[in-house]
């Protein structure tokens, strides 16, 4: 079973964009978890997207690299194979980075 994690672009339109490559995700490999790193007030939505196992709020505000690289931290135990980087700022290659996510792709 493999477990990935999307980092999608900050906002409502782009978190439901996401939606197509969650199901892309799970067409491709049945039995993959999907989980997203939202904001924590859009967690809410984002438990409601077809195929999310579970949405990860993290609300570091306008933090700073070192911030970014804490937060990170915390992801690393729930053991994700891959990271999806959907958003081009260096906050989100950060918290994917600092997550020992084996493969990251994307921005």
């Amino acid at each position: 079973m493999t477990r990935v994690l999307i980092i999608p672009p900050p906002g409502v339109g782009e978190l439901v964009m996401c939606q197509s490559l969650v199901a892309s995700l799970q067409l491709r490999e049945p039995g993959t978890v999907v989980d997203i790193l939202v904001e924590a007030p859009l967690a809410a939505l984002a438990r409601r997207l077809p195929g999310v196992a579970e949405p990860v709020a993290l609300d570091t505000g306008k933090a700073d690299l070192l911030a970014e690289m804490r937060a990170g931290r915390p992801l690393r135990a729930r053991g994700y194979d891959l990271a999806i980087v959907a958003d081009e700022g260096w906050r989100a290659a950060a918290t994917a980075l600092s997550a020992s996510i084996p493969l990251r792709r994307g921005y």
